[in-house]
């Protein structure tokens, strides 16, 4: 969840939150009860281009086991990550200076999810065209964003790309299109792709170029009088090409 806090001291403020490691800082918190111990599982601030006095922070993060797709647990989660930023923002006011007049701006008006349905496509892209930086002939977005999977009991220590001769890897038109349904096209973080590589497609610079390759193959599909199973991937990225996008 993205919280925005103002009327910071930051030349006070920044100095100190840059005294890592800060766990010491966190740990201490929660045995005193001013956080609980999920609060400070993962934490990230940002400062804002042109706004001096404020920060932005992504976090808290819930890795409670919670369905996306379902109402009563996003309901749960949207209400228990107010209180959690609350009890961050008497944190920061507490314990570190240069906050103590801050108050909270703005904060998003939903939870932020990571994951929840991804289709069954063409293709599959898989960990290991990830890892290996795999490129197709269809290839409409690419991407070296790393494998960022986030949970408690999940672990990627062990996942290490497989080649750094060109480190990006592609990802196919036919991961948008849905298998078994004649006429439709996913964009997004819920094309076709297993959960190790969805973690890395799925964010917004990537959507992006997946959603315009959506876009164009419709178009095309349309102008064809053609099956979106049929459209040939290499014009579609072809296209792009043609209207400005970059690939390597």
């Amino acid at each position: 969840r993205r919280i925005y806090i103002k009327t910071l001291h930051t030349a006070m403020t920044l100095p100190n939150i840059n005294k890592w490691p800060l766990d010491p800082v966190f740990m201490d918190a929660v045995e005193k009860k001013d956080l609980i111990k999920e609060d400070v599982i993962y934490w990230q601030t940002f400062s804002i281009p042109g706004r001096k006095d404020s920060l932005a922070f992504n976090c808290p993060e819930f890795f409670e086991n919670t369905d996306a797709t379902n109402n009563d647990d996003l309901t749960y989660v949207q209400l228990h990550g107010k209180k959690a930023i609350m009890r961050q923002l008497k944190f920061y006011k507490k314990y570190f200076e240069g906050f103590e007049n801050a108050y909270i701006s703005d904060i998003a008006s939903m939870v932020g999810i990571r994951e929840s349905r991804r289709i069954v496509s063409d293709y599959l892209l898989t960990t290991e065209d990830v890892l290996s930086h795999r490129k197709f002939e269809d290839g409409i977005a690419q991407s070296n964003y790393p494998v960022d999977v986030h949970g408690i009991e999940l672990r990627t220590d062990n996942i290490k790309c497989k080649s750094d001769e060109i480190p990006f890897y592609e990802i196919p038109y036919r991961c948008l299109a849905v298998k078994g349904v004649e006429n439709l096209l996913a964009a997004g973080r819920c094309i076709g792709a297993d959960f190790i590589a969805q973690s890395s497609l799925r964010i917004m610079p990537t959507c992006r170029a997946i959603g315009e390759a959506c876009g164009i193959a419709a178009a095309m599909a349309v102008d064809e009088n053609n099956n979106v199973h049929k459209i040939n991937g290499s014009n579609v990225r072809k296209h792009m090409i043609n209207k400005g996008a970059k690939f390597v």
